[in-house]
């Protein structure tokens, strides 16, 4: 029969398991199932929410798709906080018009973009004489590299938001790094500096850390770091090293810094 006990049942779970498992690209290979596990995305929430100090009035514009960890802040985000999900119809990321109106229309607070989309986006603003919606606070970019086009662009038609870039790949849950680029001019846009319980070394080819102003590669740890790829431990193992210094890997990001 029925289990009949009143209290509560015994947790099975930990915050280690996994919550999620998103594929790349595979424009350097075949595609990697990154894992995701609920400690990481928790920390994402719990730190955005202290950086940004985000409302339940606060409504964010889900247009990203699932299959990308970008998404993750789009969904959890708001709900976090009661705050509202305005699903994006899917002529949003083909009609610059479309998206235009679907924020001011939502009275959208809080938007993230590729830079490849935001640049000509700004365009599409200044163009049609129209800015960012009074409304919007904050408009994240990831994905790719910030260019300082973004923040010019920006600057014509911010209104009263402010730009982010917000650094990180796949496999760390989202953004590792953030730098408000709101007032950004010229050269290259910094990523800025880890989130919360995040930690990032910059090593030469021989592994050794590189001094303060000199160019080596990123290396990034904690517990928002993924545990690895599904299926490939031989790729788990060159990927993700012991950190030297401490407990738990850093993900070889490849990227230099």
């Amino acid at each position: 029969g029925f289990d009949d006990r009143s209290e509560n049942t015994d947790s099975l779970g930990s915050s280690c398991d996994l919550a999620y498992i998103i594929y790349t690209s595979g424009t350097t290979g075949r595609p990697k199932g990154v894992l995701g596990t609920h400690v990481g995305v928790v920390n994402q929430i719990l730190w955005r929410k202290n950086r940004y100090a985000y409302f339940p009035a606060d409504s964010f514009l889900q247009k990203t798709s699932y299959c990308f960890d970008f998404s993750i802040g789009e969904f959890f985000l708001p709900l976090s906080v009661g705050g509202r999900v305005v699903l994006a119809p899917l002529a949003a990321d083909l009609d610059f018009e479309v998206l235009g109106k679907v924020m001011s229309t939502c009275q959208v607070t809080d938007v993230q973009f590729v830079p490849s989309m935001f640049v000509p986006f700004c365009e599409y603003l200044l163009t049609s004489g129209e800015v960012f919606p009074d409304s919007m606070k904050r408009i994240s970019l990831g994905g790719e590299a910030v260019s300082p086009a973004c923040c010019v662009g920006f600057q014509k038609v911010k209104n009263r938001a402010s730009l982010h870039n917000h650094y990180g790949p796949t496999e760390t849950i989202m953004e590792a790094c953030f730098f408000d680029c709101s007032n950004w001019v010229t050269g290259s846009v910094p990523i800025g500096r880890p989130r919360w319980n995040t930690i990032c070394l910059i090593f030469d080819s021989q592994m050794h850390l590189s001094p303060t102003g000199v160019c080596g590669e990123l290396y990034i740890g904690g517990i928002g770091v993924s545990p690895g790829y599904l299926n490939r431990p031989e790729l788990t193992a060159e990927r993700f090293i012991d950190n030297p210094f401490g407990e738990g890997k850093l993900y070889k990001s490849g990227d230099l810094a």
